[in-house]
């Protein structure tokens, strides 16, 4: 949850999705995808989702970040190094 007590401007959230390889597959950026954030400072939270997302049966897990007001020294809000993994049956 982004809490509504600090001063943010602007508002970066990223993610990216990998094998249980470490493989990149694919990812997200709300900068690079020009996403308005405002909603969700608002909210004070992200929703994503994707429609029938074309993975293979394997296991697979994720990276994000949220990151304040560009990205200078002391503006990661959040970061996830690697969720738990999950299972993408056949």
């Amino acid at each position: 949850m982004i809490s509504n007590n600090m001063m943010i401007n602007k508002i970066n959230f990223g993610f990216g999705l990998y094998t249980n390889s470490g493989q990149y597959l694919f990812g997200a950026n709300t900068i690079i995808d020009k996403y308005d954030t405002g909603q969700a400072l608002e909210k004070g939270y992200f929703d994503v989702s994707f429609t029938n997302p074309a993975l293979n049966s394997g296991e697979y897990y994720i990276k994000a970040s949220i990151v304040k007001n560009g990205f200078t020294q002391g503006s990661i809000l959040a970061f996830l190094e690697r969720s738990p993994e999950f299972r993408v049956l056949g």
